[in-house]
């Protein structure tokens, strides 16, 4: 494996692990949203934003557009909330909720590739130390 390979696989791990956080992030700025409405609501929209936006950026950079594709979407569907100084429905919090459980999927699909790759790779006598 080159220098570069290895380089680039341990970015696609670090992301993975930031995705983790930035995903337990979005699930709590959903409970946020989905409790009754207060001055937190609007930092928890933006918060929610912030953080689909981040996915949506760095997803396709580290080679996982599904989970860029549905960052973007959902940044944008919260970005129009906002400038429209809306609150969220019961069913876009459901529709997030959905996509919550696609990121994870795929990010977890992801990381389970990326291990198998990584034991591959140790077992492999012709790769370097």
């Amino acid at each position: 494996m080159s220098s570069f390979d290895e380089i680039l696989g341990e970015l696609r791990l670090q992301f993975l692990e930031g995705a983790t956080k930035r995903l337990a992030h979005i699930s709590q700025a959903l409970d946020a949203l989905e409790a009754p409405p207060s001055a937190e609501s609007a930092m928890a929209l933006m918060e929610l934003m912030r953080q689909f936006h981040s996915l949506s950026g760095s997803g396709s950079t580290f080679g996982f557009p599904a989970v860029s594709a549905i960052g973007r979407q959902s940044e944008e569907e919260c970005v129009a909330l906002i400038e429209q100084n809306l609150t969220p429905t019961k069913t876009d919090l459901s529709r997030w909720r959905g996509r919550l459980t696609e990121l994870s999927t795929a990010l977890f699909q992801a990381d389970q590739q990326a291990e198998s790759m990584a034991s591959a790779d140790s077992a492999d006598p012709t790769s370097p130390p």
